[in-house]
């Protein structure tokens, strides 16, 4: 009896049709995938920002002795004027100013000196503090102005951060700007005034 053909010939293996390219291209989406998130992270954290730079760093030139009014807002609302060589409190309510606190303050501004450039991204302000906590200071002379926002914090306890109004860029100072603590730490008598406009010089 004649075998059949089928009989005794060796079973083909099951070839699966997977094309050449499928699985290199989906490990390449994957790494891709995994490459974004990790610069996203990384980016979020801060790890891109610029390393603090003196190349940008301007001159401040703030004329401490022809200073004539000092506004404060933000974290610390004051106005204060100069009036025969003496300062006084004018807002939120009259007062004589403690002369020392108040030249402190002002020193410090004509001593003000640039460190380095730590930041020109704006979302990054409120890291500085420079944000709802920071108080913004616009000075007076005779023959010009400038305005700056300054933080509570620094790079160290000796330093403050610091951005002018007009620009982006935060800078740290080579000394602690000397904000006053308070509208009563300016005042000569811290009883004197109120914040019903009672009180004289």
């Amino acid at each position: 009896m004649a075998s059949s053909p089928r009989q005794g010939r060796a079973m083909e293996p099951i070839r699966l049709n997977h094309s050449p390219g499928a699985m290199p291209s989906r490990r390449l989406r994957l790494l891709v995938a995994i490459f974004a998130a990790l610069l996203a992270v990384a980016y979020a954290s801060g790890a891109f920002e610029r390393d603090p730079s003196t190349v940008d760093v301007p001159t401040v030139d703030i004329p401490a002795d022809r200073l004539e009014r000092l506004e404060l807002s933000g974290a610390l609302d004051a106005v204060l004027v100069r009036i025969d060589s003496a300062w006084h409190l004018v807002e939120p309510y009259e007062a004589a100013a403690d002369s020392a606190a108040v030249a402190r303050f002002v020193t410090s501004l004509g001593g003000l000196a640039l460190a380095s450039l730590v930041s020109t991204n704006p979302e990054r302000h409120a890291r500085y503090g420079l944000d709802s906590t920071a108080t913004r200071v616009e000075v007076t002379w005779e023959d010009g102005s400038a305005t700056l926002e300054v933080s509570t914090r620094g790079p160290d306890w000796r330093s403050s951060y610091v951005r002018w109004a007009d620009g982006p860029g935060v800078y740290a100072t080579q000394a602690r700007v000397a904000l006053p603590a308070s509208v009563e730490a300016m005042t000569a008598r811290k009883d004197a005034g109120s914040p019903t406009g009672e009180g004289s010089y």
